[in-house]
């Protein structure tokens, strides 16, 4: 390893410190210095974008994602953080737009269809959030809490025999979970309204 090299692994491990201490602003000093060796790491760039979005600093986000995308437009981590920085900003309406781009291009990424299917959920587009978080579930039927979250919907837009079906699917695998109870007691509402 050649002291480039070897100054970019340090700084990058520094900056995987700051992160876990929650110091973004050291993190991104470090990402930023490290860069400096390596100027065309779409990775990095994708990482210091990611910590800009946690102290709220979208603009600069978003200038680094598009730095990145610029470099390696078939990264889907720089979309899928795009959409999150507008989520975290409370853009909504941009962040399904950077998820559905990334869809697009990466129709089998889970974690882009369950922040398409968070975002639909929030924007109250109950059949895209329904369409992502079936789709999530497929691509990665461990992630149970899908079924729950899936269940809310079908709750909300009163097809109880679907949100009965999730839940009780979701129960069987989380039967264990702190909201079973929780769990428990809508799947016993829901059959009261299918038995009326």
């Amino acid at each position: 390893m050649n002291e480039d090299e070897a100054e970019f692994t340090k700084l990058m491990t520094a900056a995987q410190e700051y992160r876990k201490k929650k110091n973004y602003l050291k993190e991104i000093s470090s990402l930023v210095k490290a860069l400096d060796y390596d100027q065309k790491n779409y990775r990095v760039m994708v990482m210091i974008a990611m910590a800009y979005g946690q102290i709220g600093c979208a603009e600069d986000a978003v200038q680094y994602i598009n730095e990145a995308l610029a470099i390696n437009p078939d990264y889907y981590k720089a979309y899928n953080s795009l959409g999150n920085v507008f989520r975290g900003k409370g853009e909504l309406g941009k962040a399904l737009e950077c998820y559905e781009s990334a869809i697009a291009r990466f129709p089998d990424n889970f974690s882009i269809h369950y922040n398409r299917a968070l975002t639909a959920m929030d924007l109250t587009l109950y059949p895209k959030a329904i369409e992502s978080y079936e789709k999530a579930f497929t691509l990665n039927p461990s992630e149970t809490i899908i079924l729950k979250d899936l269940g809310d919907i079908y709750y909300r837009t009163q097809n109880y025999s679907k949100a009965l079906e999730v839940l009780e699917k979701y129960l069987q695998s989380s039967a264990d979970s702190p909201d079973a109870n929780q769990i428990r007691t809508k799947i016993k509402t829901i059959q009261k309204k299918l038995s009326l």
